[in-house]
């Protein structure tokens, strides 16, 4: 799949699709972290950003899989209540 975007896995489809949704706000939110940590390159004090480590990962990836459900029915009325969206069945 290499340059043809972004491939998500889960065990069930609502862990896929939160998995999907907050990968686009977390590079969001890491890219603005990066550009501002560019600007500010060679000045005093600034701080690199952490990652997780195997053990933080771990932990919230337990989080993503307890928590993937809470939103699940909020995006079924989104997708109902949306114009593109027509159930034929």
């Amino acid at each position: 799949m290499r340059g043809h975007g972004m491939t998500v896995i889960a065990p069930n489809m609502e862990e896929c699709v939160l998995r999907a949704v907050y990968t686009q706000k977390n590079a969001s939110i890491q890219s603005m972290v990066l550009v501002t940590q560019s600007a500010y390159q060679g000045i005093k004090n600034t701080i690199a950003p952490k990652y997780l480590d195997e053990e933080e990962a771990t932990a919230a990836s337990q989080m993503t899989h307890w928590s993937s459900g809470r939103p699940w029915k909020l995006w079924i009325k989104e997708v109902e209540h949306s114009s593109l969206y027509i159930n034929k069945a």
